[in-house]
């Protein structure tokens, strides 16, 4: 990984948030619980609908309950934003379930095989050290 620089030489912590941020996607598309790990801050707030996960080990822990139940999972960032410490994606993520599962997007359960499309914002903040310190996704409709 290349490290971001703007115009006058000094680091871009916009691009390294970002880039981070998108890693976090691209890790639950590949149920990849190491990477979400290492890009944690320690104290990470988790927050969605349903969930509310503080700390490193139960944020990693919510995410792989959740990825258990899915066959794949897509995710397509559609906008980007950012401020100060904060990236925000709007996305539309498609999961197939493995199970028959209480759909955690709208109550409804679903049979094995259905596939669910919905659109996300999510909002992460970093702390000082280039970590996410949270991430809070909301569904839009």
């Amino acid at each position: 990984m290349t490290t971001p620089m703007n115009e006058s030489g000094n680091l871009d912590l916009s691009l390294v948030w970002i880039e981070t941020a998108a890693q976090y996607l691209e890790a639950i598309a590949n149920k990849d619980l190491k990477t979400m790990g290492d890009i944690f801050a320690q104290n990470i707030n988790l927050y969605n609908w349903n969930v509310h996960a503080k700390g490193k080990e139960k944020a990693v822990e919510v995410n792989k309950v959740h990825l258990d139940l899915v066959e794949y999972t897509k995710i397509d960032i559609i906008n980007v934003t950012h401020k100060e410490k904060y990236v925000c994606f709007e996305t539309i993520l498609t999961h197939r379930y493995l199970f028959d599962v209480a759909d955690v997007f709208d109550s409804i359960i679903r049979g094995k095989g259905t596939v669910i499309t919905t659109n996300l914002v999510y909002i992460f903040k970093f702390n000082d050290l280039k970590k996410i310190k949270s991430i809070k996704t909301y569904k839009l409709r």
